[in-house]
C-alpha cells in the first residue's frame, strides 16, 4: 500500500499545495480583520487514504489491475526467455533448419517489442490510475471536509502536511473519514438503485 499512498501524496501536494497557499493568502486579510477568531481544521491525508472505506476499495482496485498486468507480462517475458535460450543453444541452433531458425528470430524480436511496449503502457497504466485515484479521494475529501466543517463551525480545513506546525486539537481526521464512509456508502447505494432501475426498464 506505501505505493500508492506515496504517489497520491506526492500528487496531492503538487496540486493543492498551491492552491491552498493561494487561498491562505488571499483570505489573510479578512482573517485577521476577523480579530484571529479563525476556526481551522486540518486533515491527515495519508491518514484519509489508509483507514476510510474509500482508501481501501481503490487500493484493492489497484491492485488487482496491477496483478493483472504484471501477469500478461510475466507470461510474455517467460516465453522471450525460453526463445532467447534456445537461439544460444548450439547444439538446438544446429539441429534446426535454416527457415525455422529465421521464425524463431523473428518470434523472438517480436516478442522483445511487444514485451517493451507492455512495461511502457504498464507504468503509464500505473500513473494514470494513480493520478484517478487521487482525484477521486480528493474530491471526497473536499465534500467530507465542507460537512465536517459545518458541523464543527470551521472556517477552514486543510492538509496538516501543508502546515509546519499543528496542535493535536485542530485534528478532525476521525470526522472527516467517518464522513467519507458516510458518502461512499451513499453513492454505493444510489448506484445499486440506479442499476436495479435500469434493469426494471430492460424490455423483456
Amino acid at each position: 500500500m506505501s505505493s500508492i499512498r506515496n504517489l497520491m501524496q506526492k500528487h496531492f501536494r503538487t496540486l493543492c499545495l498551491g492552491s491552498i497557499m493561494t487561498v491562505m493568502m488571499g483570505c489573510s486579510g479578512a482573517l485577521l480583520a476577523d480579530n484571529g477568531n479563525v476556526k481551522i481544521g486540518l486533515v491527515n491525508f495519508k491518514e484519509a487514504i489508509e483507514k476510510s472505506k474509500l482508501g481501501q476499495q481503490e487500493q484493492e482496485m489497484y491492485d488487482n489491475m496491477k496483478k493483472q498486468i504484471e501477469t500478461i507480462l510475466s507470461e510474455k517475458e517467460e516465453e522471450f526467455q525460453k526463445i532467447s535460450k534456445k537461439l544460444k543453444d548450439d547444439d538446438f541452433r544446429e539441429s534446426q533448419k535454416p527457415e525455422a531458425l529465421q521464425k524463431l528470430q523473428e518470434q523472438y524480436q517480436q516478442l522483445g517489442t511487444e514485451l517493451a511496449q507492455g512495461q511502457q503502457q504498464y507504468y503509464q497504466a500505473l500513473q494514470q490510475a494513480n493520478f484517478k485515484i487521487l482525484q477521486r479521494i480528493a474530491d471526497v475529501v473536499s465534500k467530507a471536509s465542507e460537512k465536517v466543517a459545518g458541523n464543527k463551525s470551521l472556517d477552514l480545513i486543510i492538509n496538516d502536511d501543508n502546515s509546519f506546525y499543528n496542535s493535536p486539537r485542530l485534528d478532525v481526521t476521525s470526522e472527516v473519514i467517518a464522513e467519507m464512509d458516510r458518502i461512499a456508502a451513499e453513492e454505493l447505494k444510489d448506484a445499486a438503485n440506479s442499476a436495479q432501475s435500469n434493469n426494471m426498464e430492460m424490455p423483456k
